[in-house]
């Protein structure tokens, strides 16, 4: 008789050269947590840790754990059937846990470690029943399954025990490492290969991790106390050392090339979107800069797609559910189109049930091109976030039992032929795995069959596989032959749809574009005047115009001849009037008409008409009468006779002029735009008419070439159908688009009947600023929310640290009460940290909870928090501070977490602008019975910033966000107070004021 006996390297070919990729074996490590009713299971990449500083790798879940027991009978043992449940051991289930699939039944799943690191300390501590086990300790070296002819059974690896709730110290840890290296040193492997036992024994040597001091790390962290094993914690945590370099390269690749190469195979691990019940289990892959506080997600759910995503980003939807004969029944949504209770039958020769058993199937389509997606229409931030995740995500992926089966999902796995079949001909077979996500749903009750490969490459490709696949392809091809490729049965609806939005993306493009170029033209004037306005252009012409004209008359007067001197005073007049037209027509702006304006340009119109009327009262009508008198002045006395009558008439004659050339240039312009439609509208009619014709023609060439004698009535319906579809082509390219134009042409004629054509345009521009200013607004409610994620995270984790470092100083307080020499250094470190306390008070906005009711806050307190948060600043950019004594007596009644963060904005702005200036810089906390001013002597606000300085999004700060005044003003407005710009105190250039409600204005009697 004979047996086989095994090799060690039988492991190593079973673990490490079996498991496809990193991503794999963090898969099979997630699934072993999931299989011990873990809720969470994480792995956390750190950096510059390790034996080699490559970096070391902490996987750990909070599931039921280990007894020693089942540690060295169950995890040591390859191939154990313990996983499976059977009748005299249906396996554990904790207390109040509804009882889940096993997804791992090969036993050779921890094995997956080897590929992750050479090196794993494990720590597993068991659960019970509610009682909780010893912690159990083992360390292990894969390297020692390398070595040729050692023989399993001759590996040993130490494990040992710890009393519940605590860790093993440095001393527990190196009794525990001493006895690994001396049963090395002793056993066949050292013989066999003495060089490669030595190289493992350095290594076990150099690792030697502080676990009290990395569970501390991570209990301060944003993890808490949930993976912990100390106290009550159980679970199982692998501490793995000299990790694989492929972790760190792909890490590294990916975040180069900005994709998610990396972490696509263990994202969407747990179904959340597909399935109707999420489990009850999230998995993390975090990396950790070294000496950083938090760490770095990258299997967040937001960076996978979301419920909300799948209903409401995908163009076309499909749901159904597949059948034990492999029939497929559903629902369909094309666009906002619902088809209910749609079938696509699959042709099974044998007529039994089939192998793979019944299923569930969901996914949805984008369209490819935005001017054909409704998506895109409704928002296009939504449509564009959905294209760039599916462009790096998109794929039909595959559960059981709502645990990813890999590598479905890839859109580089093509298992359903969905890419092969497109690059024959992308219109005929419409879908591809990056416009589409989705997922086949599996059951273990109903898919038994299906079976994984020991390697996780995916499903056996066994009879069960080969019908899964051929239905799914089935109903694919069904789905697209019915509803989206052309002449489909039931393609009428996506054909029609999908023409609309892309006519009405065409049009709103043209729109757009032609809008683009008079906006530009525009703002272009806008900006010439604004510039003229700055360097005092009006002014100085007007003032030229007046010297010119002094010199003229000068040389007049010197005229012996009186009438030849009359004569060219009225000649100096009208040239000098002519003269001032010209600076008033160079200022003069005309609003474009039936074009939409975003709100900055609207601001910049109202400040220029403001402007415009000042420059026109203080400026051009001064400088008419005084060129006016001035003429009068002269000619009498000069004694000149002048023909006022003559003189009236050549300005009148010269006013006369200038109108006719206008309404002669704006009716030619007019009357060319009317010709030119006129000509495109005829040639449009003569296309459809030639169109039209050929048409005719040709079904009536089919119609004298058709011998109609016994041809079948299927055959002459055919050939109706086919000539109505023609007719029905015909009319939807080109009849449509005339009753198009002429609709709007007739909305056209009726409002210039109606108004004399100021209705249509003023109509057209009011509906193309209101979609400029909603995209305005989408565009900074998005940045907006993106901002506030931020600052709550930040919030979090100041407020975390802070109160550790209270803690932290408290403590060291005592002990510098005994050691004087320290103490120094203490109050130091306790001088900056209030400092930077103080800088998390800017986030009392978002504490308001913290203030159940309204208190009166006195100026002295005001100023005490202003000084408080910039001490430093005002110090560094040699900036003084004053205060009058109306502001410290002044009194206002409102939420802290209103009025701090509105004065501490407005200061920092003030910090912000005099830091640029070489002045003696100042700023002044001042008040009213109503209102607080904080004013400053920088740069004085430009005129028509006045108006849009509140406005969101706007800042002439480099760099600015425009969210703080914008902020501050709404956050007033909501307590029924407001901020405004007002007149400064003498000295000053810029004062802000916040007006305290009515009713709190008797506070100071």
């Amino acid at each position: 008789m004979a047996k086989i006996h095994t090799r060690a390297r039988a492991v190593d070919m079973l673990g490490r050269q079996q498991i496809a990729t990193i991503q794999n074996a963090i898969a099979e490590l997630f699934k072993n947590a999931y299989d011990a009713y873990a809720t969470r299971a994480q792995v956390d990449y750190l950096k510059g840790l390790g034996a080699d500083k490559n970096g070391a790798l902490l996987i750990r879940d909070d599931g039921f754990g280990m007894t020693r027991e089942d540690f060295e009978n169950k995890w040591l043992v390859l191939g154990t059937e313990s996983k499976i449940p059977n009748d005299t051991d249906p396996g554990y289930v904790p207390p109040g846990k509804t009882p889940r699939k096993i997804t791992g039944e090969k036993g050779i799943g921890r094995l997956a470690i080897a590929l992750l690191g050479r090196q794993v300390v494990v720590f597993t501590r068991a659960k019970r029943n509610d009682e909780l086990h010893d912690l159990v300790v083992a360390w292990i070296h894969w390297e020692l399954f390398e070595i040729p002819g050692l023989n399993l059974d001759d590996v040993e690896f130490p494990v040992r025990t710890y009393p519940g709730g605590t860790l093993p110290d440095r001393e527990a840890l190196e009794s525990l490492r001493s006895e690994f290296i001396e049963y090395i040193q002793a056993s066949p492997a050292w013989n066999l290969d003495r060089g490669r036992c030595e190289r493992i024994v350095v290594e076990i040597k150099a690792f030697n991790p502080i676990l009290k001091e990395l569970d501390e790390f991570f209990q301060k962290s944003e993890d808490g106390k949930e993976l912990s094993l100390i106290g009550d914690g159980s679970g199982t945590t692998f501490l793995i050392d000299r990790i694989n370099p492929s972790i760190p390269s792909e890490l590294a690749t990916e975040d180069k090339a900005q994709d998610f190469s990396f972490r696509q195979l263990l994202l969407g691990f747990v179904d959340r979107i597909f399935g109707s019940k999420p489990i009850d289990f999230h998995v993390s892959f975090k990396v950790w800069e070294k000496g950083a506080f938090s760490g770095e997600e990258y299997l967040g759910s937001e960076t996978f797609f979301t419920k909300d995503e799948l209903d409401n980003c995908t163009d076309h939807f499909f749901s159904g559910e597949v059948d034990e004969y492999g029939q497929c029944r559903g629902v369909l949504r094309v666009y906002e189109h619902q088809y209910d209770n749609v079938i696509f039958p699959w042709r099974n020769d044998s007529g039994k049930k089939t192998d793979c058993g019944p299923f569930r199937v969901s996914f949805g389509v984008l369209q490819g091109r935005a001017s054909e997606s409704l998506v895109a229409h409704r928002s296009g931030q939504a449509f564009s976030n959905m294209d760039k995740k599916l462009d790096k995500l998109g794929g039909i992926y595959m559960y059981r039992d709502g645990i990813r089966i890999l590598p479905y999902g890839l859109n580089d796995f093509d298992w359903l032929e969905i890419e092969k079949r497109r690059n024959l001909s992308a219109s005929y077979y419409y879908f591809s795995y990056r416009r589409m996500v989705g997922a086949v749903l599996l059951t273990n009750p109903n898919n038994l069959p299906l079976q994984e490969k020991a390697g996780r490459e995916g499903l056996q490709k066994n009879v069960p596989y080969q019908q899964l696949r051929s239905i799914m392809i089935n109903l694919l091809n069904q789905l697209v032959a019915e509803f989206f490729r052309s002449k489909g049965t039931n393609t009428e609806e996506f054909e029609q749809r999908k023409e609309e939005l892309r006519q009405a993306s065409k049009a709103y493009e043209r729109k757009m574009k032609q809008s683009s170029v008079r906006r530009e033209k525009f703002a272009n004037a806008l900006g010439a005047f604004f510039a003229k306005l700055k360097d005092g252009s009006v002014e100085k012409s007007t003032n030229q115009l007046l010297r010119k004209l002094d010199e003229e008359m000068q040389q007049v007067v010197a005229l012996k001849d009186s009438d030849e001197a009359a004569v060219r005073l009225v000649s100096i007049e009208r040239n000098t009037l002519a003269g001032l037209d010209a600076i008033r027509k160079e200022i003069t702006i005309r609003r474009p008409l039936g074009v939409g304006l975003p709100k900055r340009y609207q601001e910049d119109w109202q400040t220029y008409r403001d402007e415009y009327k000042r420059l026109d009262d203080n400026v051009l009508r001064p400088c008419q009468q005084n060129i006016l008198c001035s003429i009068g002045k002269v000619a009498k006395h000069e004694n000149l006779h002048i023909n006022q009558r003559k003189r009236l008439q050549q300005h009148l004659d010269y006013l006369a002029q200038q109108g006719r050339a206008q309404l002669k240039d704006s009716s030619d312009e007019a009357t060319q735009n009317a010709d030119a439609t006129k000509q495109v509208m005829l040639r449009i009619a003569e296309q459809a008419k030639q169109a039209l014709d050929t048409v005719i023609l040709n079904s009536q060439t089919e119609l004298n070439s058709t011998s109609l004698q016994d041809l079948p009535e299927e055959a002459l319906e055919k050939l109706r159908s086919k000539w109505e579809s023609q007719l029905a082509d015909f009319e939807k390219k080109y009849l449509r688009s005339i009753d198009a134009a002429k609709e709007m042409l007739s909305s056209l004629t009726d409002s210039l009947k109606e108004s004399g054509g100021e209705s249509a345009a003023e109509a057209a521009s009011e509906m193309e600023k209101r979609v400029l200013d909603l995209q305005e607004q989408a565009d900074q409610d998005f940045e907006m929310i993106q901002l506030g994620l931020a600052i709550a995270i930040i919030n979090h984790e100041f407020l975390l640290a802070t109160k550790q470092i209270r803690k932290g100083l408290n403590s060291l307080r005592a002990i510098t009460q005994r050691v004087p020499a320290v103490r120094s250094t203490y109050e130091q470190i306790r001088s900056n940290f209030e400092h930077l306390d103080g800088y998390i008070k800017l986030f009392t906005p978002l504490q308001r909870r913290v203030y159940r009711k309204k208190v009166a806050i006195s100026g002295s307190e005001i100023e005490e928090y202003v000084k408080d948060v910039f001490s430093v600043r005002f110090s560094r950019h040699d900036i003084a501070l004053y205060t009058t004594s109306a502001f410290q007596q002044f009194m206002i009644e409102c939420f802290p977490s209103t009025i701090f963060p509105v004065i501490i904005n407005l200061v920092d702005n003030a910090i912000y602008w005099l830091s640029f200036l070489q002045i003696e810089r100042k700023i002044l906390l001042d008040a009213t019975s109503d209102c607080i001013m904080v004013v400053n002597n920088g740069p004085k606000i430009d005129s028509r910033d006045r108006v849009r300085i509140f406005d969101r999004g706007f800042s002439r700060k480099s760099g600015g966000r425009g969210l703080g005044l914008y902020i501050s003003m709404k956050a007033l407005e909501q307590e029924g107070m407001r901020l405004e710009v007002v007149n400064p105190p003498e000295g000053f250039n810029v004062a802000f004021g916040i007006f305290k409600t009515v009713s709190q204005e008797g506070m100071n009697e």
